[in-house]
């Protein structure tokens, strides 16, 4: 697993945050004393700081992946909190917006957000639901090799960067622990929505500005939670990763200050995405997990999504011997109860796709 060094020597500070003076340097294992500041109190999980009062994960570590150091790096080496949330700070960061789009030809600040009026399938969440659509796995730096030279140059000075860097940012997956399974019949990458307009340069953009203008880009993000929650209280929904399984969780905790239930699947294991408090995990099946892989994750307690090769009517109630929640009906992972298999029917825009992924496994039979 990849990993990196805090300031040249493994860091043990609050919240992740290593001390001013550090940095983030790439090569070496990161150990960070985890600490969950920005949240609610919450029953414990491991054991507790008596000095700082704070709740530690189990191994007290977390390992971050390249993505995630370079994005820890543009954030000055500590995750983004909500004392950072400041007007003076949203203005920066909606000059800083307005500029890279401009680089790429748009006009206006355009939509931050996906919403459940703009996406059929936070719209089956039953409530106003939110997230930011990046591009998955490497998808980004595909799309930017499709910019012709003039554009590259005019991003990379948006960015107050080189073309070089963001060649080299882009090079580093949106989805960690993504397959080949899960890369070919990636629904947001492949579905009608992403070949519309000028849709991938959206998308590209986003993916950069998270990458090299981290703050700015939780700030957008952290208004609208703000506004979303004033208008609708606790029965809103906020898709932590639409596209991409970056554990913003870690990067960026002061965004559950603003309480919007949270939701993801992801494709970490748990050990390594435990989660937290205001953020409902589902952890992702894939080619590489056998059957029994499956059923020892629902006797530990978590909920496993898992493609079967059926049609959604044709959903089973049982697999495996396990209890199957329909993920088809609703995008609201709160709904899914207890450990069970959320269960999802084979899609792909072309049979090509829905026949790759019974190719490799990824969808399974029922």
């Amino acid at each position: 697993m990849a990993s990196a060094w805090l300031g040249g020597c493994p860091a043990q500070v609050r919240g992740f945050a290593p001390p001013a003076r550090a940095r983030v340097a790439s090569g070496g294992p990161v150990r960070v004393k985890t600490a969950r500041e920005e949240a609610p109190p919450e029953p414990p999980r491991g054991r507790t700081s008596r000095r700082e009062g704070k709740q530690m994960n189990n191994t007290g570590c977390v390992t971050f992946e390249k993505n995630e150091r370079t994005i820890l790096a543009n954030l000055g080496g500590q995750p983004w909190k909500a004392s950072q949330f400041t007007r003076q700070a949203l203005r920066a960061a909606r000059s800083d917006w307005l500029r890279l789009r401009k680089a790429v030809g748009f006009t206006g600040a355009g939509r931050w957000l996906t919403t459940e009026l703009t996406s059929p399938k936070l719209a089956k969440s039953g409530v106003p639901s939110v997230g930011v659509t990046l591009h998955s796995s490497l998808r980004a730096l595909a799309v930017w090799r499709q910019q012709d030279e003039a554009t590259q140059h005019a991003i990379a000075a948006a960015l107050d960067t080189t073309v070089d860097d963001i060649r080299s940012s882009l090079m580093q997956t949106m989805c960690p622990r993504s397959t080949s399974g899960c890369v070919g019949g990636c629904v947001t990458t492949h579905s009608e929505q992403a070949s519309l307009g000028r849709t991938d340069v959206v998308r590209l953009v986003k993916t950069l500005f998270h990458l090299h203008r981290p703050a700015s880009a939780f700030c957008l993000t952290g208004e609208e939670l703000r506004k979303l929650r004033k208008a609708n209280g606790r029965k809103c929904r906020w898709r932590v990763n639409i596209s991409d399984d970056i554990r913003w969780e870690l990067l960026a905790p002061g965004l559950w200050t603003f309480k919007v239930p949270g939701y993801a699947y992801t494709k970490w294991t748990p050990q390594e995405r435990p989660g937290r408090k205001g953020l409902s995990l589902v952890y992702s099946a894939t080619e590489r997990h056998t059957d029994a892989d499956i059923t020892n994750m629902l006797r530990d307690g978590h909920r496993v999504a898992v493609v079967l090769d059926v049609r959604p009517a044709d959903l089973p109630d049982v697999w495996k011997g396990c209890p199957v929640s329909d993920g088809n009906v609703t995008d609201d992972l709160y709904t899914h109860q207890g450990p069970c298999i959320v269960g999802l029917s084979v899609k792909g825009p072309t049979l090509a796709i829905k026949e790759r992924m019974r190719r490799t496994g990824f969808a399974r039979p029922a």
